[in-house]
């Protein structure tokens, strides 16, 4: 439940990291704001860990509440630290251009349609088949797997509930973190209050029906973004 604050914070961390490194070279700010993301997502997800392992606070309190103050960070900053040069507008200032992820396909087509595919499909590619292989063909990835599956069974194989839990948390606000970031980098170029539609509180049905599987939940990601953006475009039309 905690997807939405870690995909928030991340954003915030890479806008800040584009904000004081914009003289950087422009694959090497990119890289920066990226794992700058990913490293803020991880730690996001770590405070509900250990609050859990501490203080024996349920997941799913404290990674709704963790969302709020990701929120209200995100409403602060770009109304304050963040806020674009005018002090205008409650946003960041653009994303250096040279940053931003390149597209796959020009912008407009033959037939005079619009596409915005970018090179962050290639890190959601990258994403499926790294956890895909973590989860089925690493001794860690087999223990979160029977952690969840089954506690009674891996406390009787003496494994480290705790460590493999902020582990997982760790990993999960990483990809959030990811996630946030790519779609600033491709899609949206700066950072605003309403960023995300919700995408985190999003992710949940579709890893539902996608049956907890990378794969099946790259599948169930495509049917939710052809769901988002068809009703959009027949809205229009």
């Amino acid at each position: 439940i905690g997807a939405e604050g870690q995909l928030t914070i991340g954003i915030v961390v890479a806008t800040a990291i584009a904000k004081v490194g914009g003289h950087l070279p422009g694959s090497l700010l990119c890289l920066l704001m990226i794992l700058g993301s990913m490293g803020a997502g991880a730690f996001w997800g770590l405070l509900a860990g250990w609050l859990r392992i501490r203080r024996n606070v349920q997941e799913g309190i404290s990674t709704i509440m963790l969302n709020y103050i990701a929120l209200q960070i995100l409403a602060w900053v770009v109304e304050g630290p963040l806020q674009e040069a005018t002090h205008v507008k409650p946003q960041s200032d653009p994303i250096p251009t040279v940053a931003l992820l390149p597209r796959i396909l020009p912008p407009t087509l033959t037939d005079g349609m619009q596409t915005r595919l970018h090179l962050g499909i290639v890190f959601a590619v990258l994403a499926v088949v790294i956890v895909a292989v973590y989860l089925f063909r690493t001794p860690s990835g087999f223990a979160l797997r029977l952690i969840g599956q089954n506690p009674e069974a891996a406390k009787l194989a003496r494994l480290n509930a705790d460590r493999v839990r902020l582990q997982a948390i760790a990993i999960s606000g990483a990809l959030c973190g990811l996630a946030g970031v790519i779609e600033l980098l491709g899609v949206t170029g700066t950072l605003y209050r309403d960023f995300s539609p919700g995408w985190g509180y999003t992710a949940i049905p579709v890893a539902l029906l996608g049956g907890l599987h990378p794969a099946g939940t790259a599948l169930s990601a495509l049917f939710f973004g052809g769901l988002t953006s068809g009703t959009s475009n027949l809205a229009r039309f």
